[in-house]
């Protein structure tokens, strides 16, 4: 029998393998599913260049609200939640580069600061934007990333009473954009990949037009994103199904140079230049394989 036809008869053999192995457990499988609006898996294989959408755990972030006016400082503190969208490329780290192309972030608590005899000021709403992002940065061998030149702003209300300047407000989101550099980790724990960021910006506060001190917007933001890294999702959909056969049968049985050659089904380690029956069972191996 020839080679070809013996490669034949593995893929058929496979695929009433894989249609009685669906019947027995396509009960244990599952999506996960995010609020994209699309209603696409959130659930994917890392191709070059993907973004995902980190959401911020508020019990491991948090935003220190410093102000210093006529010569005296207070502070407050509030857990802080949100979202990244962070475009990763794959490396040795296990990422060559990350770019933060947007964020929302959003303070949980009021802010409230007192300066004894002098007066108070209580802030409502703060939040901070991506106004516009700097260039993709490099991630280190220890996970470390400084992605520079960004401009990020604040928004909104502050609300004082001063016995030197009067009452009234200050709304952030009227301020120019402030250049910050973001600098932190990235790293990943099998399907979770985490981002640790601090966030730092620094405001002039005005009153009329004259300047009556400083205020810092100072944090770290923890966030994570789960993928799924099963190599033979083949249509990244989050599942090891017919729809990831479907991509590999139409490769089957073709080498490098060939039209139908697929290289994301060239699945065997080292890849051969040749989809067959050992990128075949790489595909058995992986069957209904999926993030629960």
């Amino acid at each position: 029998m020839s080679v070809g036809r013996i490669q034949s008869c593995c893929l058929a053999a496979l695929i009433l393998s894989l249609t009685v192995g669906s019947a027995a457990f396509a009960a244990e499988t599952a999506f996960i599913d995010t609020d994209d609006p699309t209603g696409a898996p959130g659930i994917l294989r890392l191709p070059p260049g993907h973004t995902y959408r980190f959401n911020v755990d508020p019990a491991q972030s948090q935003i220190v609200v410093t102000a210093e006016v006529m010569g005296r400082d207070d502070s407050d503190v509030s857990p802080v939640a949100g979202w990244l969208d962070v475009t990763l490329a794959p490396g040795q780290a296990p990422f060559s580069t990350i770019h933060v192309t947007d964020l929302d972030l959003q303070l949980a608590e009021q802010i409230d600061l007192s300066y004894g005899l002098l007066g108070s000021a209580t802030g409502t709403g703060i939040g901070v934007d991506m106004n516009e992002p700097g260039s993709a940065a490099a991630v280190e061998t220890d996970d470390s990333f400084i992605q520079m030149n960004n401009y990020l702003a604040a928004r909104g209300l502050f609300e004082y009473s001063f016995i030197l300047i009067g009452s009234g407000s200050v709304d952030l989101a009227t301020m120019d954009p402030v250049a910050s550099d973001l600098a932190g980790l990235v790293w990943q724990d099998w399907t979770t990949i985490t981002v640790q960021m601090n966030i730092d910006i620094e405001y002039p506060l005005e009153v009329d037009g004259s300047a009556v001190g400083t205020a810092w917007i100072q944090g770290t933001i923890i966030a994570t994103a789960e993928v799924f890294w099963a190599v033979a999702d083949l249509y990244s959909d989050g599942l090891v199904n017919f729809r990831d056969f479907a991509v590999f049968a139409a490769a089957w049985d073709t080498s490098l140079g060939q039209p139908n050659y697929n290289a994301d089904c060239d699945l065997f380690d080292p890849p051969g230049g040749v989809i067959n029956a050992m990128d075949l069972a790489v595909v058995a191996d992986h069957w209904l394989a999926a993030v629960e």
